[in-house]
């Protein structure tokens, strides 16, 4: 194994078990549930700076190859920043993680795990628009809003809605499988 092999499968089952270790401390509403969900209802405080500082680590070990240093920050911002609070600032590490696996796929040449992982990612939103559009009485303009209520709450006119958020969710942790075997 290469060095630069050897630096992606540390970043990767690091990044692994601070995921995991956030869902069994979580609580979300509902499970399956998005990364990001079971981050945001993770109340420990301390594992959720130490996953930060030892992110900023990680980053600063990792100056010397870009794509592990993007990797890293991205990561920083999606654990640090729920979707809930900072929006924004968790959306700016997605797009970082989405340029980051990008760059890993045309660096390796595996492109079969990128359009898969975006096609998962992206399914999810006309899925949710529809439910919520179908199935919860709520418009289009509306469906954003109306969504992050459902995960944050769990709580739905229509238990089919909550199932399809489910399935979404699973979508998600697929997504992140599918764009892991690029590293």
């Amino acid at each position: 194994m290469t060095h630069e092999g050897a630096l992606f499968l540390t970043l990767k089952v690091l990044y692994v078990g601070i995921i995991l270790g956030a869902v069994a401390m979580s609580s979300p509403p509902y499970f399956p549930i998005e990364i990001s969900r079971c981050l945001a209802s993770l109340d420990n405080t301390i594992f959720k700076y130490g996953s930060m500082i030892l992110s900023a680590l990680v980053a600063l070990l990792c100056f010397r190859n870009r794509i592990a240093l993007l990797f890293c920050l991205s990561m920083f911002f999606i654990i640090f920043f729920d979707d809930t609070n900072h929006f924004y600032l968790h959306m700016v590490g997605v797009a970082l993680l989405a340029v980051t696996i990008a760059l890993r796929a045309h660096q390796t040449k595996r492109y079969h795990p990128l359009v898969l992982s975006a096609f998962l990612y992206l399914i999810r939103l006309p899925l949710k628009v529809l439910a919520v559009w179908l199935l919860e009485d709520q418009s289009i303009g509306n469906w954003a809003s109306y969504s992050l209520e459902v995960m944050q709450t769990g709580v739905v006119k229509n238990q089919v809605t909550l199932n399809i958020f489910s399935f979404c969710g699973i979508l998600q942790w697929a997504c992140f499988v599918a764009a892991s075997v690029i590293f």
